[in-house]
């Protein structure tokens, strides 16, 4: 059992740590969604209306209110500062998804009583 445990572990680790260095490798270029996003929510956060810039028209580009209001409030809004933006973007993305395995790997607990199993589920 212990060996299931930590195969599943190490499994989970590996998966963290390819989301990482998937982050790290694409860098602020190849986050395009999560650009757009980071742009809603950089307009939201200075005038509080939805819009790309602030000279677009109003209208919705995003693809979660939640997220894109968690960065309004997360991101600095000064104008130069995009790739810092999008970093802090990928980190709360990183953090959604270590934060939705645990809820995951825990819920489990009722139907899944092997750590091992629920940890691989996660993984």
């Amino acid at each position: 059992m212990v060996m299931r445990t930590g195969f599943s572990a190490a499994l989970c680790a590996l998966v963290i740590a390819a989301l990482l260095a998937t982050g790290y490798l694409i860098g602020p270029r190849g986050w395009d969604d999560g650009a757009i996003t980071v742009s809603f929510a950089r307009t939201f956060a200075l005038t509080g209306e939805f819009a790309l810039t602030t000279i677009s028209e109003r209208v919705e580009g995003f693809s979660s209110l939640l997220y894109m209001a968690l960065l309004s409030l997360l991101i600095p809004t000064d104008a130069g500062q995009m790739e810092t933006q999008i970093l802090i973007s990928q980190w709360l993305t990183v953090a959604s998804l270590t934060g939705a395995g645990i809820a995951l790997f825990l819920a489990l607990g009722r139907t899944i009583p092997s750590a091992a199993g629920r940890l691989f589920i996660v993984a």
